[in-house]
């Protein structure tokens, strides 16, 4: 509902100026991939699934409110898990340097094949701003090319330093709440989101 209402707001502002033929997309999922999600992995890939192919689809829905604008839209995905998983923390998607793709098809398979098998994770908080920093920090010359960017999040738990206050009492609830070990703070990665 969000993103209509941004996209409303986005096609007011643009009735003011010439009304441009296209408009182009880039959408990063970065979905958990730790052991707790091992319940929810299928209906995290059937929802990223549905937001990318099909009558539910961004493209689908932004054509029907907008018929005049030709939208184009550019896939990535990051599969993570939480820090203490390390080497096998992150697994991004690559295609000819870019970790954006508008083939659709390959995008679907990347996102099956990368949360076949969700592991790891040795508390119940995850690495949400260690993933958002990793997707911001892709850097090749095609990545993030589009005026308009999302990231959008797939996962069952809070990021380190975000664990309810009611649930602090729960053995492993959250081995990073005092500090990330990269010194990540929310303020900090959400502010990037905005450069």
């Amino acid at each position: 509902q969000a993103a209509c209402e941004l996209f409303k707001e986005l096609y007011l502002s643009m009735k003011k100026t010439p009304m441009p033929s296209t408009v182009d997309l880039d959408i990063a999922f970065a979905i958990d991939m730790t052991g707790s999600m091992s319940p929810y992995i299928s209906a995290a890939v059937d929802t990223t699934k549905s937001l990318i192919c099909g009558n539910t689809s961004v493209l689908t829905k932004l054509t029907k409110k907008f018929p005049e604008i030709d939208f184009n839209l550019r896939t990535a995905v990051l599969a993570y898990r939480d820090i203490d998983d390390a080497e096998n923390q992150f697994q991004q998607s690559l295609w000819k340097e870019c970790h954006f793709t508008k083939d659709v098809p390959s995008a679907i398979n990347f996102i099956q094949c990368s949360t076949k098998t969700p592991s790891g994770g040795k508390d119940i908080a995850e690495d949400h701003l260690g993933a958002i920093k990793h997707c911001t920090d892709w850097n090749g010359p095609e990545d993030w090319q589009a005026p308009i960017k999302f990231i959008v999040m797939l996962t069952d738990a809070p990021a380190h330093g975000l664990v309810p206050q009611s649930s602090k009492h729960i053995p492993n609830a959250d081995n990073y709440g005092i500090r990330h070990p990269q010194g990540l703070t929310p303020e900090a990665v959400i502010g990037e989101l905005f450069l």
